[in-house]
């Protein structure tokens, strides 16, 4: 029984585009947006824009890509998008929010929503909506593609009505249902598990709203009476409602406690009562942080009790949006907490098997309640070394818990779940304190309910490991016997229970995908070995060496000891434990010893060499002394130096001389150390560690380093000398990483089997139900390590000499298999560094029947048949790859299974070029399975059986915890079935029987001893019997004698033997382990037992316990016993109604016979009566207890019975209730917004553009959904890869491969026809020749790559990407077609290349991000294609035929995460035939360009309410104008994007215009986005002033442009359109109602716009035709009513204008005259002006001034003297003055 849940840590990739956003502020004033998204701890925001009201554009996008989560985590984030209005020197104010919850985006298909909106909210009212795509995969999904979606949605509609195209206030708005959600938290209890105290307080975040209720001070309880109250507007895109649990800080973040959540689409559909909701994590005590867990990358199951909280909660649904409330905190009404019910837990443990140390005891939780047992020590027939998994029998009561009494909710489901812990002292590996090292949850519901002191049926319990201890520690399990009960018994039942002998078989086949265990960085090939283990009894496979697909094909059988319940007669199973080791330690001797002969044998060659080395060095020396020559072998004076100080020193020329005896005497030292390291006689360094990483591994054997795992415990050495309970070493990440054992084994993974089914002889035996099990290692058991094909079977010891053991070897078909090897491909490995020069390749056949077929090839440069002179097999390097040629053919026998489990497959072992294949170790391993080629197999089912499960089942019965029955007519001797009466006679010799003659108290009379060759030994009567009866020659019948003592016997047996009474009868009797013998004392008047009164009943059946003490409950009777015998009198055929029966129950003492089922042989029948009966009556109710229609049944079990349909020849389950998955909106009926318009489609349409002037090439080119090798069809060769430690490609193997069946290794020399592909693949010279000799020279590569999708950045963020391909090792970079910061970079680049095969046939496409100033630029992703798998397979050359290679879009990947696709395809040609195929060019098709007209006829109904005068009075008249603006990013035309209308005076009410705006060259670019709208807004002139809007409409011209470039047809719409002033609020609304105040205001809800009236309504006629069109005489059309002033013709407007506007000609006259007579008037003023000027000036001249005598001017003035001395006295008077 196990609970546990696998969440491991994934990577994500959350990419989002804000489209747009339309509504932005409630008043209607103009603010500045922006868009902040969030999630995760992650935030990004867009552009900001200035001044907007109504709707603004983004069209702005991100990714981020460095996300990991567990599945719990992820199921509850969400993505947050706000809107902010930007403040110069304010903080920015929050307009709205929303959030999209991620597990939504991830179930939908493509794990993309497109184009939705969002609609946002800010406390109680509904605020701006926002357009966004978001997308979310992860590892191993593929990146979001495009979906063809309808461009034209709704068309007919839009055709009809304009008004369908308003954006913004639509009659048709999506946003219709309003809701209130009520979540009510009642009681918070024992947060924290009880321990410690916390300032706690609760929070409620549901759709972007949060709520908190304030918090409580030192307590872990908290008492709330209050309801968070959230206003919902559907569609929505989140489902989960949060309740968190938060201890408020003093200092510093508060911290969560607790956290869970709701689903929003279950309240809708089912309001919520009191529900009490458990939580779980883990003991603070062991785990400090348990975050480190997380960071490793794997979650184990929570393993500690954290609290509880009863919550309710509903949904309200409410008229209309208007009426919604705002989010708060509401007095929450009275409710009844849900019933509970007082339960007694009976809780006995009787054994623990599995776990290691020398003691153990349990502990059993429920809550805060704690009950635990005495410690037992470990059996004696288990493992002395308690370092090894053992059993702990609990003797007597040490197993036996005091009874736990508990409140448990009468909802069971919601109760508590009881933890079931095992401490140990894990053999000195984890201390010397006993520590936790194993824990079950046990569901409450599962646990029986049992009254009185009756005990339950024990079970076994499976364990989950500690998350912060070792892996390599097994938790065990628990045989424990578990009831509960309404009352607390006064005296409990032991558990009876006895041992019985079992045999288990379990037939290990194979494996596959396994690792090393050491962590993604290992490349090692592991040395696998299983050990099975159940009772204490382990038993491992033999070694399989270096390889990832070991077959073992091996028996290991365990003779076992179950224990059997009495009560019921049930056997429950250990859980079998599987665990698969990479051993380390063991077989190094073989291998130590191997390298020591191959070290020996080249010691003995260097020898040699060096002896005339040492020659050459000895006239080299002799050159150096000699004065006369100087040596020519000294190459410098330096060398020549050294030579002779070393002659000069003491032995110097006996060293030269004698350095190859040297070498090889440290030859034969080196060896010696080698073979005793590997016996573990020396701790230097293995020989075999030939690198320093392999000495490294060495090294980490000897003494771990903290940390050496990547796993979060420190551990000094394995032994456990030290260890730290948790201490986290960063750097990990998700390294599968575990811990060497005692033996130097490492676990790979882990397995758990339960059995469910005894086989029993005479039965018809079925095929062995082999089964694929997943193994689950990594740090904390989560991980997938590999696989294990495995099965098993459970035989009664007394029976395992008539049941035989089964072949592991299946039935099989002799066979033959062709293969033909092309080479090695892409080998990533340094050649040098592994010795792969000259690699070899073992090919294994099938590992099915014997030892599998192999042979082994070795590359040598010239073949053994060329076909020509130069004929040469190519070896080369390219970027790091390498690749050799083998062309090698060969016909091994194989024999493959009929059956399709066991995974037949190629293995090809790569080795080093002097490697030995029989003993040295592979430098890397691949294989293809060949179940899916099989003549006689099925693809599809082949495929199914072949899937991994996580659970083996060997019952076909459902209930898994049922056990096995065992009966009492299987307890007889080994192989013999014995009878329970036992008659013999006696007609001479002695009895040869004994009793014990001391015992003179008990009862019946057992036999001590039997002597073999006596009558009674040879009729089997055996010790332990009774003598019940006997009779001699004078007695007329059988003399009871089971009151009878043993002495008493014993005398008997004597007084015969000595009177030689002959003959003498004996009978005796047979106890059966399941019998239950109650002694009668004589003072015992009533037995107090109520019997079953029915004369059929057979024996007499107990109905009921009457006895005033209880005392047959506490013999261990329960009620439904069968009485089978009294003092030896047999019962069976007997009931409570024969006067005998009643007779024997009268006699004093007696010893009584209970069992639980009647006359032997019958218990099967009973149970199956009983359950018959059962299931008649529920078939004739409406639903039966499971859930199920009863009509559903009898459907099912018709269909059954007579195998009709569908279900014939199979196995159908029975059908079972199940609930609809929490975030499947359809199955939820959760209403979620309409799709928009996703346009994506239509690139690969009029995008390219042949030579011969084609401009729909490609048209109908076909598109795949993925990669183009995934779906390819007739390939001619086969790719294996060559992994490394079970997941490391280093390389492939390319081969091609036939089965022949029935079996014939020369069929290929019989072809005769060369025109079938076997001719040219399977005969070597062939096969050189075609696929080596006319080969093309070289190909011509064109790779056509169009676009990117959802790229995200080399790290996070959008990236600013640039193509690059790389043929071999040739490499083009575009650096120059980079595009920034671009999530969908369109490129339309054509590469072509010449390459030779098969150097340069692995192309590798991908992009790289740019950035300034950096000289490498990272990598964002790249996609391999193998060009020589595509030019050899026929479904590629056909396309190429017909022109027509399809669209593929590959995912580009950086590790194991896809950061995008690439659209685009590759084509192949051989380079002389290229000129006849010409290259379509690719480019991007020019857009096609359209014409906007718009008419504006008229203005009605126009409010008014806003046009007020200085006192705030409503102007009687206005004078308004229509403003046009068109919002394209692709308009292009002359005409200003904004344009005005003349403007109608006095307008009261209506205004009419009849104008025309015209926007021209409007381009509409296929398979981009178009954004296209116009915004219509009536404005009002008031003189010197600026004009101000009065209202507006936006109208979304997208479809009608799209349309009409589809289908170059013009589209003419003529509707009424609604005109809306953004400012009007919930004002109108209130003063509708009178007003209100401010709080009522709040109360009233958001801005519901869709129902309210219209300021305007404007009759607009919009036309939308080609510009090629437009541009014609016919359909020329002027601004305005400007000429032409056709289609249609406007008049001039009769209303609204002055006599000036009417009659514009008379106008232009008066206008005229005007100006001239004006120009008159102003040419006589200058005239007479100048006149003035002149004359008054010249005449002044001439007129004499009487004071002076001189002109006025004083030209013509000539003074007297006299007079002038007069006036110069005066003047000086006047200045002296």
């Amino acid at each position: 029984m196990s609970y546990h849940v696998d969440t491991t840590k994934r990577q994500y990739i959350l990419g989002f585009t804000v489209h747009e956003a339309r509504d932005l502020s409630p008043d209607g004033s103009a603010i500045d947006p922006l868009i902040v998204v969030r999630a995760l701890g992650r935030e990004w925001k867009t552009q900001m824009k200035y001044g907007k009201a109504l709707y603004v554009k983004f069209a702005e996008s991100y990714i981020w890509n460095d996300i990991k989560l567990t599945d719990d985590e992820f199921n509850m984030a969400s993505i947050e998008f706000e809107l902010q209005a930007a403040h110069v020197f304010a903080r920015n104010a929050v307009m709205g929010s929303g959030k999209v919850q991620l597990t939504m985006v991830y179930k939908r298909p493509g794990h993309a929503y497109n184009n939705k909106m969002v609609q946002l909210s800010s406390g109680h009212r509904l605020a701006a909506r926002v357009k966004v795509s978001v997308f979310c995969y992860s590892e191993g999904d593929d990146p979001p593609r495009p979906e063809h979606e309808d461009e034209v949605e709704d068309a007919e509609r839009l055709m009809e009505d304009l008004g369908a195209a308003v954006m913004g206030f639509s009659n048709d708005d999506e946003f219709k249902q309003a809701y209130h959600l009520f979540v009510h938290m009642h009681f918070a209890d024992s947060l924290g598990g009880g321990k410690g105290r916390f300032n706690p307080y609760i929070t409620c975040d549901f759709n972007g709203v949060h709520l908190e209720t304030p918090p409580s001070m030192d307590t872990r309880d908290i008492h709330c009476d209050e309801c968070f109250r959230l206003p919902v507007v559907t569609p929505l895109f989140a489902d989960s409602i949060v309740i968190r649990a938060w201890n408020k800080a003093t200092w510093g973040s508060d911290q969560i406690i607790v956290q869970g959540r709701l689903s929003f689409s279950l309240l809708r559909m089912h309001a919520m009562s009191p529900k009490w909701f458990n939580f779980y994590g883990f003991d603070k005590k062991e785990v400090g942080d348990a975050s480190a867990i997380h960071d490793v990358g794997e979650c184990a199951q929570a393993n500690a009790y954290m609290g509880r909280m009863l919550l309710s909660g509903r949904v309200q649904k409410i008229a209309s949006v208007e009426d919604l409330l705002r989010p708060d905190l509401v007095k929450a009404p009275l409710a009844e907490e849900p019933p509970t019910s007082v339960q007694c837990f009976a809780i006995e443990v009787l054994e623990v098997s599995g776990c290691p140390g020398a003691s153990c005891y349990v502990v059993c939780r429920l809550g805060v309640l704690k009950r635990t047992t005495k410690t037992a020590k470990r059996s004696r027939d288990s493992d002395p070394d308690v370092r090894e998994p053992g059993r702990f029998p609990f003797k007597g009561e040490r197993g036996r818990m005091k009874t736990l009494k508990a409140s448990i909710p009468t909802e069971e489901s919601n109760a508590l779940d009881v933890f079931v812990n095992v401490y140990s002292s894990a053999g000195g590996l984890l201390g010397d304190e006993f520590k936790r090292v194993g824990f079950a949850r046990l569901k409450v519901i599962d646990i029986k309910t049992i009254e009185g002191c009756e005990t339950a049926s024990p079970m076994w319990i499976t364990c989950n490991p500690m998350a912060h201890l070792p892996n390599n520690i097994d938790p065990g399990a628990v045989l424990v016997s578990v009831k509960r009960s309404a009352s607390l018994p006064e005296a409990r039942m032991p558990a009876i229970v006895k041992p019985l002998p079992f045999e288990l078989r379990a037939y290990v086949l194979m494996a596959r995908d396994l690792n090393s265990g050491k962590g993604k960085e290992d490349n090692s090939l592991p040395n696998p070995v299983v050990q099975v283990s159940c009772a204490g009894k382990s038993v491992c496979t033999s070694i399989a060496r270096s390889t990832v697909v070991p077959s073992w094909k091996e028996c290991l059988r365990m003779r076992l000891q179950l224990q059997c319940s009495v009560s019921d007669m049930k056997v429950q199973p250990e859980p079998v434990r599987i665990v698969a080791y990479n051993d380390e330690g063991t077989d190094m001797v073989e291998q130590a010893k191997a390298t020591a002969a191959a070290e020996s044998a080249k010691a003995k060659r260097d020898t040699k060499s060096k002896a005339g080395k040492a020659k050459q060095d000895a006239r080299a020396l002799e050159d150096a002394e000699s004065p006369k020559r100087k040596s020519l072998m000294d190459k410098s004076p330096k060398e020549a130096g050294a030579k002779l100080e070393d002659a000069e020193s003491p032995g110097g020329v006996k060293s030269l001389q004698d350095q190859g005896a040297d070498g090889a005497e440290e030859k034969t030292e080196t060896q010696a150390l080698a073979l005793k390291d590997a016996e573990g006689q020396n701790d230097s360094t293995s020989l075999m560690d030939k690198s320093p990483k392999a000495a490294k591994e060495k090294k980490e054997k000897k003494s771990p380093k903290a940390g050496g795992d990547g796993v979060i415990a420190q551990r000094v050495d394995h032994w456990g000398k030290s260890y730290n309970p948790f201490s986290l070493m960063g750097g990990y990440g998700m390294m599968r990483t575990s811990n060497l054992d005692h033996r130097d084994r490492r676990v790979i993974g882990r397995a758990q089997v339960v059995l469910q089914k005894c086989s029993r002889p005479g039965e018809k035996r079925r095929g062995m139900k082999m089964k694929w099990l997943k193994l689950k290692g990594g740090l904390l058991g989560a991980q997938h390590n590999g696989d294990i094909l495995v099965a098993f079977e459970l035989v009664r010891e007394k029976y395992k000499d008539q049941i035989p053991v089964r072949s592991t070897t299946p039935a099989v078909r002799d066979c033959s298999i062709s293969l033909s090897l092309l080479g090695i491909r892409n080998l990533t490995l340094d050649l040098q560094q592994w010795n792969l020069g000259k690699p070899k390749i073992m090919v294994l056949g099938p590992d099915i029947g014997d030892t599998p077929a192999s042979c082994v090839i070795s590359w040598t440069r010239r073949p053994p048949n060329p076909y020509a002179m130069g004929d040469y097999n190519k070896k080369w390097t390219k970027s790091g790859r390498s690749g050799f040629e083998f062309f090698k053919v060969m016909h091994i026998p194989a024999r493959l299974p009929k059956a399709c489990v066991m995974d037949p497959n190629i293995r090809f072992l790569l080795f080093a070029e002097n490697a030995d294949p029989a003993i040295d170790s592979p430098v890397a391993e691949g294989r293809f399975s060949l179940i899916e080629d099989m003549p006689w197999g099925k693809p599809e089912k082949a495929k199914k059986t072949l899937e991994a499960l996580d659970a083996y089942v060997d019952s076909d019965v459902s209930d898994a915890q049922d056990g096995i029955a065992i009966t009492d007519i299987e307890d007889g001797a080994e192989g013999e079935t014995k009878q329970t009466y036992t008659t013999i006679k006696i007609d001479e010799g002695l009895i040869s029987i004994s009793f014990d003659p001391d015992d003179d108290t008990s009862f019946p009379p057992v036999v001590l001893d039997v002597t073999p060759d006596s009558v009674a030994g040879k009729h089997d009567i055996e010790p332990g019997m009774w003598l019940v009866g006997y009779q001699g020659a004078e007695d007329d019948g059988m003399r009871l004698t089971g009151v009878w003592t043993p002495a008493q016997a014993a005398a008997w047996v004597a007084a015969m033997d000595e009177q030689q009474v002959r003959p003498l009868t004996l009978k005796f009797r047979r106890k059966s382990c399941l019998e239950n013998c109650v002694w009668v004392p004589p003072e015992l008047e009533k037995l107090g037992l109520q019997m079953v009164q029915d004369k059929t009943v057979t024996p007499p059946r107990i109905a009921a316990d009457l006895s005033e003490d209880r005392r047959w409950r506490k013999a261990g009777v329960s009620n439904g016993n069968f009485i089978v015998d009294i003092n030896g009198v047999d019962l069976t055929d007997m009931s409570i109604l024969d006067p005998k029966v009643r007779q024997l129950l009268g006699m004093r003492p007696s010893v009584i016979t209970f069992r639980p089922f009647g006359k032997e042989g019958e218990e099967a029948q009973a149970l199956a009566q009983r359950m018959n009966e059962e299931k008649s009556f529920m078939l004739q109710q409406p639903v039966m207890l499971n859930g199920l229609p009863s009509a559903l049944v009898l459907e099912t079990e018709v269909k059954m019975d007579h195998k009709d349909g569908d279900l014939l020849g199979t196995r159908v389950p029975r059908p079972c209730a199940a609930l609809p998955p929490v975030n499947h909106p359809q199955a939820l009926n959760l209403r979620l917004a309409r799709s928009g318009l996703m346009d994506v489609r239509g690139i690969v349409k009029n995008r390219m553009k042949g030579d011969d002037g084609d401009e729909d090439d490609f048209a109908g080119r076909p598109s795949l959904l993925g990669r183009m090798e995934d779906i390819m069809e007739g390939r001619t060769f086969r790719t294996v890869d060559l992994l490394q430690a079970g997941e490391h490609v280093v390389g492939q193997i390319k081969f091609a491969f036939k089965i022949k069946y029935p079996a014939d290794l020369e069929w290929a020399d019989k072809i005769e026809d060369q025109n079938t592909s076997d001719f040219w693949l399977f005969q070597e010279n062939s096969l050189r020749r075609k696929y080596k000799k006319e080969q093309p020279f070289q190909l011509r590569v064109r790779a056509y790559i169009i676009r990117g999708l959802n790229i995200s950045g080399a790290a996070s963020g959008p990236a600013n990407p640039y193509l690059f391909f790389r043929f071999g090792a040739s490499t083009v970079r575009l650096e120059g077609h980079k595009q920034l910061l671009a999530v969908e970079p369109r490129y339309y680049k054509t590469e072509e290349k010449d390459v030779r095969f098969p150097e340069e046939a692995l192309m590798e496409v991908g992009l790289h991000h740019w950035e300034a100033g950096t000289g490498a630029d990272d990598l964002i992703g790249s996609s391999f294609i193998d060009l020589e798998d595509r030019w050899y397979a026929e479904s590629f050359q056909a396309s190429m035929r017909a022109k027509n290679v399809p669209i593929e879009y590959r995912p580009i990947m950086n590790g194991e995460l896809s950061r995008g696709s690439l659209e685009m395809w590759v084509e192949l040609i051989d380079s002389e035939m290229s000129s006849d195929v010409p290259t379509s060019v690719l480019f991007q098709p020019l857009p096609v360009e359209v014409e906007i007209r718009v008419i504006v006829y008229e203005v009605t109904d126009v409010s008014r309410q806003r046009c007020v005068d200085d006192l705030g009075a409503e102007r009687e008249s206005i004078d308004c104008a229509m403003r046009c603006y068109i919002d394209c990013k692709s308009y292009a035309g002359a005409h200003p994007k904004e344009q005005e209308t003349d403007i109608h005076r006095s307008c009261v009410s209506d205004a009419e215009y009849n104008w025309r705006f015209v926007f021209p060259k409007v381009q509409v670019q296929q398979g981009e986005n178009l954004d296209c709208f116009v915004q219509f807004a009536m404005m009002e002139h008031l003189g010197m002033q600026r004009p101000t809007m009065m209202c507006e409409c936006f109208i979304d011209m997208k479809t009608y442009c799209k349309k009409v470039a589809q289908h170059r047809k013009m589209i003419q719409v003529e509707s009424k359109v609604p005109l809306h002033d953004a400012r009007d609020g919930d004002e109108d609304h209130s003063e509708g109602e009178g007003g209100s105040d401010d709080d009522d205001d709040e109360e009233a809800g958001g801005n519901a716009k869709k129902g309210r009236r219209a300021d305007a309504l404007a009759r607009i006629m919009v036309q939308v035709l080609m510009q090629g069109e437009a541009t014609q005489v016919a359909q020329k059309a002027g601004l305005g009513r400007d000429d032409p002033n056709q289609a249609p013709a406007l008049s001039f407007p009769k209303s609204g204008r002055s006599w000036q506007a009417t009659l514009p000609g008379v106008a232009a006259t008066i206008q005229d005259i005007k100006d001239v007579s004006s120009s008159i008037k102003n040419n006589m003023c200058c005239a007479l002006v100048c006149f003035l000027l002149i004359v008054v000036p010249t005449a002044l001249s001439f007129v004499e001034n009487p004071s002076t005598h001189c002109s006025y001017n004083g030209l013509l003035c000539s003074p007297k003297p006299a007079v002038a001395a007069t006036a110069a006295g005066a003047a000086g008077a006047a200045g002296a003055r």
